[in-house]
């Protein structure tokens, strides 16, 4: 073949490779701007931690939304640099066209001078050697240049990566040269080793103990798919029936781009899993102590109101226990496009409405488990909140746990025997008076209506007499008659009895 045309084809070549290359990076971007507009979104329902959740909980900040956002513009700042340094290569490539055209035309000069030399005769030496170095030097000069604009163009790219967080880099090192970085990157064992306590098994007779981790891992971080299932490809979702008693069973899938979701979630609101409870504490992050969480997070396989993949749980083991290995395996797909065998199976012991926890299992199928392979349980806790998991009732440490129905029930037990209790305990003592109305409650209420009648009187604060002092439902103070956080709530005690029940006085009105 012609070296000039061998030169014009393989510069065609470099030229198609550059605009692949370019393709790919833009479709990379928009589907980080996907990845990053749910995060955004994420972001308004994940608010600031409180101090005191903070102090109580120390999270790698590589699990926290923010973070995750800071690492997708980076990735999306990347890619907009190396399109820009292809571009730039591109456009050496088609400039190369001036230098071979001058290749050509010295080359043809060359041969005709030695043709008409040979014609002529002149001094009757062979010039074919000549040509050749011509035609040698000029191929060698285009190589150099060729080879030039290369490193230019990889210095250009390696540059920008310097330059960024380095943090990134294993992500950089990903995309530009080969799998094995990119797996590197995802490889979730020896991380995850490091930073939890671990288990050998989990079952309804065998829970671990929260000691202080979002999460322990089980069985050496080894999953427990079957070897058939490590190598199945296709994708696939599998939710458990609900139980007799509506709960939620194990929820197996095949994670991959074509059951990744491809809008914003809907509303869940509608549904109410077993042992769900709506209440509120100041010391967890959002306030409300549960959320409806997705057993296969929607992320990765976009279910909505499934009723048969959503559970009662609390804010801790939402934010802190489940969202991180989802987000690492969310990433990881999109990154790779491989499959995530992905189990998570809720532990309910005996009859408990609500789960002790889940235990989570991930296998990547492609690279056989070297970008994500673990096995870990999550805990469904509150740090700070005592849970009944037979009914989800709770109250704050130190406190007897109570349900929405129970908190109903004592409020119409105070107003009922109010009226009786009254004229008896204008008489009587404060001791005596408190000792007789929570003897007779006990009768008829449970031991949280008991407390709640020997705290509460009356919903309208009155005239205080000598040594009366007004409670709430949650607070932690007693106040005088008309303080402004008698709002919500307002019963009647005696200073003695709120003092003996470690309240102690607000700040506010002084009493």
């Amino acid at each position: 073949m012609n070296p000039f045309k061998k030169l014009k084809e393989e510069k065609k070549q470099k030229i198609q490779e550059i605009n692949n290359q370019i393709g790919e990076l833009r479709n990379r971007i928009d589907g980080l701007q996907i990845r990053l507009a749910n995060l955004e979104d994420s972001q308004k329902n994940v608010k600031e931690n409180h101090k005191w959740f903070e102090v109580k909980q120390k999270i790698n900040d590589k699990n926290d939304v923010k973070t995750q956002i800071a690492e997708v513009k980076q990735l999306i700042i990347q890619s907009q640099s190396k399109i820009k340094a292809l571009e730039r290569n591109k456009k050496s490539l088609n400039n190369k066209k001036v230098l071979t055209v001058l290749g050509v035309i010295v080359a043809i000069t060359v041969i005709l001078f030695t043709a008409i030399g040979i014609a002529v005769g002149d001094d009757g030496t062979d010039d074919s050697q000549n040509t050749t170095d011509v035609i040698g030097y000029v191929d060698e000069t285009t190589a150099k240049e060729s080879a030039v604009t290369e490193t230019t163009t990889t210095d250009e790219i390696s540059s920008t990566t310097v330059k960024t967080d380095p943090a990134m880099v294993a992500v950089a090192e990903a995309e530009n040269n080969t799998q094995t970085a990119q797996t590197t990157k995802f490889n979730s064992s020896s991380s995850i080793k490091k930073s939890a306590d671990t288990v050998s098994t989990v079952s309804k007779s065998s829970v671990p103990t929260y000691s202080g981790s979002a999460y322990v891992v089980v069985n050496s971080n080894n999953p427990n798919f079957t070897s058939s299932e490590k190598k199945n490809k296709t994708a696939f979702e599998n939710y458990s029936s609900l139980d007799s008693k509506g709960r939620c069973g194990v929820a197996f899938a095949n994670i991959c781009k074509q059951i990744m979701p491809t809008e914003k979630r809907e509303e869940i609101g509608s549904v109410k899993p077993s042992g769900w409870q709506t209440v509120k504490y100041d010391c967890v992050d959002g306030k409300y102590l549960y959320n409806r969480c997705h057993l296969i997070g929607y992320q990765l396989a976009g279910e909505n109101a499934n009723v048969k993949n959503l559970i009662t749980g609390t804010r801790y083991l939402n934010v802190q226990g489940m969202l991180p290995f989802e987000n690492m395996v969310a990433d990881y797909v999109k990154e790779t496009g491989n499959h995530v065998l992905y189990r998570v199976t809720p532990i309910f012991v005996g009859d408990e409405l609500v789960a002790r926890g889940v235990q989570i299992e991930a296998y990547s199928v492609e690279d056989s488990g070297k970008g994500i392979c673990f096995n870990v349980y999550c805990f469904n806790v509150q740090p700070g909140v005592t849970i009944n998991y037979t009914n989800g009732a709770s109250a704050l440490d130190g406190q007897t746990p109570t349900t929405k129905t129970t908190k109903a029930s004592t409020k119409s037990t105070t107003k009922a025997t109010t009226k009786s209790t009254t004229k008896a305990t204008t008489k009587a003592t404060t001791k005596t008076t408190t000792k007789a109305t929570t003897k007779a409650t006990t009768k008829a209420t449970t031991k949280t209506t008991t407390k709640a009648t020997t705290k509460a009187t009356t919903h309208t604060p009155v005239s205080p007499t000598s040594g009366t002092v007004y409670i709430t439902d949650t607070g932690d103070k007693y106040h005088r008659a008309g303080c402004r956080f008698l709002k919500e709530s307002c019963h009647e005690i005696s200073l003695e009895d709120a003092i003996a029940q470690h309240y102690s006085a607000c700040g506010i009105c002084k009493p």
